[in-house]
This record gives structure tokens, sequence and C-alpha cells, in this order.
């Protein structure tokens, strides 16, 4: 008993640790730390962007989910029914169309542009599955991430493979966590990773 309750726990931080919102900061970290040509912008621009897209694509969207629930239109902030997922979706949607549109204004690399444009869309796709199909939200991040990581090793022969095994790692074991937590069966989990891909890989193939 001690133990499933100590796995449960271990598999809730975990989600916390790898929530979905957090994706295109790690997203901006991989990418400015790849060999990439970004990679050698100044440091004081490279903290510019980071700030920015922290604020702009968790810090704020991540302030919803309390709003919400104090207001009493979801019953947890875990939002373990689909049907709550949804309003939630939505405000996040509109939150990171902003942030592309103000990113967009102030120049950053088409290579982030369109990372984000993928971020956007894997929100898109997941939201009308889960009017119908709760999908899991964490892996769709995590597959957009491995999608990041795919692109720059094929496309532009970078040395990422470490970066690539660990993301591929950490996949698996948020996976694992979510259906350890209850949230999510293995088609869940295999089908969000596969949209988030799919959603992130075609717009950085159109750069």
């Amino acid at each position: 008993m001690q133990g499933n309750k100590t796995l449960n726990i271990f598999a809730k931080g975990i989600s916390y640790l790898f929530h979905p919102l957090i994706i295109p900061s790690i997203g901006c970290i991989l990418i400015f730390n790849s060999g990439f040509y970004l990679d050698y912008l100044p440091y004081s621009v490279k903290n510019s962007v980071y700030i920015i897209v922290f604020i702009l694509t968790f810090l704020l969207p991540t302030m919803i989910i309390p709003a919400l629930y104090f207001q009493r239109l979801i019953s947890s902030i875990n939002m373990d029914k689909k049907e709550e997922r949804i309003l939630p979706m939505m405000i996040v949607v509109i939150m990171y169309g902003l942030s592309y549109y103000f990113m967009h204004r102030a120049g950053f690399p088409p290579l982030l542009l369109n990372f984000l444009i993928g971020c956007i869309s894997t929100i898109i796709i997941s939201l009308l599955i889960t009017i119908k199909w709760k999908i899991s939200l964490h892996t769709a991040g995590l597959g957009g991430l491995t999608a990041l990581l795919f692109f720059l090793i094929f496309s532009y022969n970078l040395n990422l493979d470490l970066y690539f095994s660990i993301v591929i790692l950490i996949s698996g074991i948020t996976g694992t966590a979510r259906m350890i937590t209850g949230n999510h069966n293995p088609l869940q989990i295999y089908i969000g990773f596969v949209v988030g891909f799919a959603c992130v890989f075609i717009p950085l193939l159109i750069l």
C-alpha cells in the first residue's frame, strides 16, 4: 500500500514537472544549445527570448487554471475530466496566438516562430479531439519536442542524439506516469505523442 502511494506521488510529480505548457520554453533552450546558428546569439538576446517565451507561453497560461478553479468553472486543477479541458485549452490557444503575434512583430527567428505554430496546432488539434475523446496533452507536448529535435538532427545534421534520447526517455516515463495516476490509457498516450509530433514537424518542414 505504501509503495503504491509513493509511486502515485512520484507519478504526479512527473506530471507537474513535464507539464505541456513548459514545452515551448524547453524547446527554446534546446534550440539555443543545439549547435544551430541561433546558438551563437549573444546571451543577452537569448535571455530576453527565454523570459518572453516563459511568461507568454507558460506563466500567464498557467495562471488561468487556478482562476477557473476558484470561479468554479472547473472542479479540479488537474482537469481530469475531458469536458473541463475544453475552456482552458481554448483560452490557451488564444494566448499562444497572441504570443505568436508579438514574437513575429519582434522579429523572432523563423525556427522559433514555426515551432510555436506547431505548438499552437497541437493544442487546436488536441482540443478538437478532446470534444469527443480524451487525449494525453503531456505526451502531445513531448511528441512536439521530439519532432523539433528530429528535425534539427536530420535537416541540419546536428549532433543532438543525447538530447533526443533523453526526450524519448522522458516521454516514456511521463506517459507511464499518466497511466499510473489513472489519467490516461495507453492508446490516449500514443495518440497524443503522434499528434504532437506531426503538428510540430509539419510547420518545421516549411522553413
